[in-house]
């Protein structure tokens, strides 16, 4: 017997299909859900959903397509990419640059970044070729890569990370693409706007932040029912909930006086939402209480996010 399925439910379990599977297997899966477990009604809902998502990967793509046609992209971050096809060296770098990556050592990084950025041209298959690694660990490392050593240029490679299978390089992926090119970021809303429905808290919760930094309104009756606590036994996302909703609400003056009144289980929170906030009184407040607050846990919160809002990025 068919359950009764909602949109958000079957919007969340394509999402998990999606998660769990590519091209023609994702089909596959969405066929055998469809047909197994779905009522007719239920499989129209799911076929509206489906066109949906199409859309949406056809502005993803459309999105990559445009950066990559921009006026002096290549020229900018790579000679002819038909210059590099047969270069032989590239294959060799790759391997090199993984190695160091593997090994985490900071001067052999750094030594790394600043080879990459002398020869952006082997940079670009470079990257491209490493966020396809078996490793998650080394494709994170590609995300903020591709950031510092192509500018610009490195969208491309950020968008493909922001589609991986592991939680942690999507969530960099994202991060970097809000810093590197939040109109393109905006593409990942609607996506953005499902991992709210995540089982993972940490996924939810960094969904919630990462809308927060775009602004999008639209989550905001999302987020509100996550605050109203309909996660039994998750405080944590609620918590993060119930300051997101303060942010997307436009209400700042709020972030501050709950930051002076030290709400402390809010505090890493409130301090965050107060860095995205910025401005000059998230400075003073945040300012106040890193230096006055009275625990060192909150202090050294509310210090990270004042160093945070002084870095150019932020």
């Amino acid at each position: 017997m068919s359950m009764a399925w909602t949109r958000e439910e079957l919007d969340e379990r394509v999402e998990e299909l999606a998660d769990a599977h590519e091209g023609d297997e994702f089909i596959a899966a969405v066929a055998r859900f469809a047909k197994e477990e779905l009522a007719a009604d239920e499989r129209d809902v799911l076929g509206q959903i489906l066109l949906q998502r199409a859309d949406e990967e056809h502005l993803f793509r459309e999105t990559v397509r445009r950066r990559a046609r921009e006026h002096g992209w290549w020229r900018r971050t790579a000679r002819r990419l038909e210059d590099l096809l047969d270069r032989d060296d590239v294959g060799g770098t790759t391997e090199r640059v993984a190695a160091v990556v593997a090994r985490g050592d900071a001067g052999e990084l750094a030594a790394v970044v600043a080879e990459l950025r002398a020869d952006r041209g082997r940079a670009v298959r470079v990257l491209d070729e490493l966020s396809r690694h078996a490793d998650p660990g080394i494709r994170r490392w590609v995300s903020a890569a591709a950031r510092d050593v192509l500018e610009d240029g490195g969208v491309y490679v950020v968008m493909g990370l922001t589609r991986d299978r592991d939680r942690r390089v999507r969530e960099s992926a994202v991060a970097d693409l809000v810093v590197l090119d939040p109109d393109a970021a905006r593409r990942l809303v609607p996506s953005l706007r499902r991992r709210l429905r995540s089982r993972d808290p940490a996924e939810a919760a960094t969904a919630m932040w990462t809308l927060a930094e775009l602004r999008d309104e639209g989550a905001l009756p999302r987020v509100r029912r996550l605050a109203e606590g309909r996660r039994p036994g998750d405080e944590p996302v609620r918590r993060t909930a119930e300051v997101v909703s303060v942010v997307l609400g436009g209400r700042p003056a709020e972030i501050f006086e709950r930051i002076r009144a030290h709400e402390h289980d809010f505090m890493p929170d409130l301090a965050r939402a107060a860095r995205l906030v910025g401005g000059d009184e998230a400075r003073a407040v945040l300012a106040e209480s890193a230096a006055g607050a009275p625990d060192a846990e909150c202090r050294a919160a509310c210090r990270a996010e004042l160093e945070a809002l002084a870095e150019p990025s932020a």
